[in-house]
């Protein structure tokens, strides 16, 4: 990691952070709070002010310290210990990212009089873990040029299974209650957000394909069964595209979602075929009819930028032309995750996207973005909000079965215990499952993605 840069803090900064926190904690901006805000020399706040919040403020130079610190090496506080008589909703121990030298940690927020001050500095934890400033001064990579969980300080330290943004949040939320009790606050309410992306829709890519496929039923299955079964199925697909598992998928997707209640979104690539992108033109007649055909029963139909469009915003807007031209579109999320901060965002802009949903890691589950709620995307390096939104993913279906190699009974318990979480603090559960992944494509797996669905469905009802 590189690591000279000293807090990136500035007056935009700051004020985007009490929104996002207090956007969570059920008021809409600053303005309309019944309270005082204050970050060092910063203030902000309404007219009516009942009390002041005041969060003491780390060393500046905290941020480029956390990136080298080891696990255990951080402090930490009970989550209970942020709420009003130590009575959270929320338990367990995180570690404290930012904080002044000499914060009080064994009371990490104390009211005295009509101030409440915070001595863990939870401003900057929100703009270091929702503008992912730890990715734009880091130079690890993996294969596919993605910033890998492993290099993250949400793993290094352990809180990726946690939205710690979203957490602080609600003890802010808890303290609003206390201090200004005659506030109106937004409900808290989960939110499932189920979405499918269509990498394929043929069993295999073209001729060479085809004879992998055919090769490998003869030399690693050495079943002359299978040889025939397979070039049967091929020989279908080749006459009638819509025959193949991978199509069938994408109905099965939607039949599903639609009997427990859910909705969803469904990704189409639209760049030329290719090994790296799909294996379909979405404007031809039948890929046409299929996408409306999702639309007019109420799915919505996104973008898959294609494989090398992670920084390209003038290929991004031209493919989102290309599937504008058979239905409107205004999200999208990056085709394997490939995913750059800040400049996929920027190139997202660019297209005209106004909502995405690729932040979340490809190698595994959890809350890249410290939150499971859609938040403003913020330019750490122009000091700018954009004019985008992004939905983090906290749950894909390869991370379950082939980076993390969990069986489905354990995918299943994994799944629904993020969801359980994201339902503690109001949030949206963003699942990705693909069409290639059912439908017996993935043996074993049809049903763990019916208990899944079940769990959701409960879940946001507030059964579960």
């Amino acid at each position: 990691m590189n690591g000279g840069r000293p807090s990136p803090l500035s007056v935009n900064a700051v004020r985007y952070a009490w929104e996002e926190l207090l956007a969570r904690a059920g008021i809409s901006t600053p303005e309309t709070c019944p309270l005082r805000l204050r970050y060092g020399a910063m203030e902000f706040g309404g007219d009516s002010v009942q009390a002041t919040v005041d969060v003491r403020c780390a060393d500046e130079h905290a941020w480029t310290a956390l990136l080298h610190a080891i696990r255990g090496e951080l402090p930490e506080v009970e989550l209970a210990d942020l709420f009003p008589d130590h009575r959270g909703a929320l338990h367990g121990r995180r570690p404290v990212l930012f904080a002044p030298p000499d914060a009080v940690l064994d009371e990490p927020v104390r009211l005295r009089g009509d101030t409440l001050t915070f001595e863990i500095d939870v401003i900057a934890t929100t703009v270091f873990m929702l503008s992912r400033w730890e990715e734009t001064v880091s130079t690890v990579m993996d294969a596919h040029e993605r910033f890998p969980s492993n290099a993250s300080v949400a793993v290094t330290h352990g809180f990726l299974d946690h939205p710690i943004v979203d957490e602080v949040a609600m003890a802010l939320r808890s303290w609003i209650q206390v201090l200004a009790h005659s506030t109106e606050l937004r409900p808290l309410r989960m939110t499932v957000a189920l979405s499918h992306d269509v990498d394929r829709l043929r069993s295999v890519r073209g001729l060479r394909g085809s004879v992998r496929r055919l090769v490998g039923d003869v030399v690693r299955r050495r079943s002359l069964a299978a040889l025939s079964a397979s070039a049967l199925q091929l020989r279908r697909e080749w006459r009638d595209q819509t025959s193949a598992p991978a199509w069938a998928g994408v109905l099965d997707l939607a039949r599903r979602s639609r009997s427990v209640g859910l909705s969803g979104t469904f990704f189409f690539i639209a760049a030329p075929q290719s090994d790296a992108d799909g294996d379909y033109s979405v404007d031809s007649p039948t890929v046409t009819e299929l996408v409306r055909q999702l639309a007019a029963a109420g799915f919505e139909i996104g973008l898959h930028g294609g494989y090398h469009t992670q920084c390209d915003g003038v290929e991004l807007a031209r493919q989102r032309r290309t599937l504008a031209n058979v239905i409107p579109v205004r999200i999208s999320r990056q085709h394997y995750l490939r995913f750059r901060t800040p400049d996929t965002w920027r190139a997202l802009v660019e297209a005209g996207i106004e909502i995405d949903t690729t932040v979340g890691y490809a190698d595994q589950e959890g809350f890249r973005a410290g939150t499971c709620h859609a938040f403003r995307v913020f330019d750490i390096e122009r000091d700018e909000v954009l004019p985008l939104v992004e939905l983090p993913l906290i749950v894909m279906d390869v991370t379950l079965r082939s980076y993390r190699e969990l069986s489905p009974a354990a995918a299943v318990s994994r799944t629904l215990e993020l969801a359980e979480r994201c339902a503690r603090v109001g949030g949206t559960f963003s699942l990705l499952w693909h069409n290639t992944s059912i439908g017996n494509q993935w043996p074993g797996w049809d049903d763990a993605y019916d208990r899944i669905l079940a769990g959701l469905s409960l879940i946001q009802r507030g059964d579960g």
